[in-house]
């Protein structure tokens, strides 16, 4: 390990004021920052990942993540047995891709000791779906990018 890293102060902790959630995607991963102390949302976009590892490296004493993790599902969502082949491999491909995303962020997490944990997708039908709707409900805040939508689940209320 980098001495300079091995004399860092200790990260945030679950109990941190700022609570940062993220959904990892090959593109552009949503990141959303919940501010427990005012009970608001102050920071929605999305963010390429060199640009979310130094953010979290900045607040690493502030701010505790919460980190979707798709990548520990054993199953693919939504395939529909109605797709070609072609569709469904590249379906496959671009989940691949972001779970590839998911441990890459994992591994700088793990390297900068930025605490987080991983928060696995919710599948239970009777919860009550997290929607842009609700987001501006909740918030104030609007968007229709569901990587926003799904990084602010994971703290908004926390």
């Amino acid at each position: 390990m980098n001495d300079q890293l091995s004399t860092l102060p200790p990260p945030a902790d679950r109990s941190a004021r700022y609570l940062i959630g993220i959904d990892p995607d090959k593109d552009a991963n949503g990141v959303a920052v919940w501010d427990r102390r005012e009970r608001k949302l102050m920071r929605l976009e999305l963010m390429r990942t060199p640009d979310l590892i130094d953010y979290c490296r900045l607040y690493r004493q502030m701010a505790f993540v919460h980190l979707e993790a798709g990548h520990n599902i054993n199953f693919i969502w939504g395939l529909d047995p109605k797709w070609s082949q072609q569709k469904t491999a590249s379906v496959g491909r671009d989940k691949g891709v972001n779970h590839g995303v998911g441990y890459t962020i994992i591994q700088f997490f793990e390297y900068y000791q930025i605490g987080f944990v991983q928060i696995e997708p919710r599948r239970k039908k009777d919860e009550v779906k997290f929607t842009a709707d609700l987001l501006k409900q909740i918030t104030g805040w609007e968007t229709k990018n569901k990587e926003l939508i799904a990084a602010a689940k994971l703290v908004v209320g926390l």
